[in-house]
Parts: structure tokens; sequence; C-alpha cells
């Protein structure tokens, strides 16, 4: 669905947000990232808190190069984290102040179609 491609969690305190499911780092909403999968728990999933310091306001650089490759734990450190604790939420992905609008969503339809025309085409080739 075109709405949920454009969305994405804004961090907080990273209670609501799956750190390997969830869209949530900047530059990956197309392609999710690569992660290790050696170290999934044996609960699933876990929540992107547990890659934020205690205390919050900062990442933990140890978890995430244990999770991620360097460009993606780049990718995350980059990532503001507010220093008191405040839900995370969605925003649109799309636009600088994070509100939904139609430009940009047709624009990512766009985008999709053509990648999809792209796999279909790579597709009758082999």
């Amino acid at each position: 669905m075109l709405l949920e491609r454009g969305l994405r969690w804004q961090v907080g305190n990273g209670q609501s947000v799956s750190l390997l499911q969830s869209n949530w780092i900047p530059g990956y909403q197309l392609d999710p990232p690569a992660y290790n999968p050696r170290i999934l728990p044996e609960g699933g999933d876990p929540l992107v808190a547990e890659v934020i310091r205690e205390g919050g306001g900062r990442w933990s650089d140890g978890m995430l190069s244990q999770w991620f490759d360097p460009p993606t734990c780049k990718a995350i450190k980059a990532i503001p984290l507010p220093r008191r604790d405040v839900p995370d939420k969605l925003i649109w992905h799309f636009t600088a102040d994070g509100v939904f609008s139609v430009k940009t969503a047709y624009h990512l339809a766009v985008n999709l179609d053509r990648r999809r025309g792209v796999a279909f085409l790579g597709e009758l080739d082999g």
C-alpha cells in the first residue's frame, strides 16, 4: 500500500518501533536495511529502544554495530534522539515537515511503478 511505503517512524523513546521490521531509518524507505540474523533473540524482533543508551539521547554504538553494517549504522547515528522521554510518531518521509502531501505521494507511486517495471522486465530476460 502506498501510504505504508511513505510513512516512517520518527524515533522518540523507541518503544513503539520494531528494530528490524518497521520503517524508521531515513534512506531505507524502499529497501529495508540488511541486519545480522545470527543475533535475533528468541522472543522475535527487538524494539529500537534496545539500541538507545539508557537515559535516552544517544545511540548505543556497540549494539548498532552488532545488528547492522557500517553504512546503516552511520544512517542511524544521523537520526537525532530526544533527550527526554517522548513517544515515537509516524511521519510522512517524503516531505521536510513530515506531513503527507499528494504531490510527494504521486512521485512515490511513480517511483514504485518504475521499480516494479524494472523487476518485471528482469524476470522476462531470465
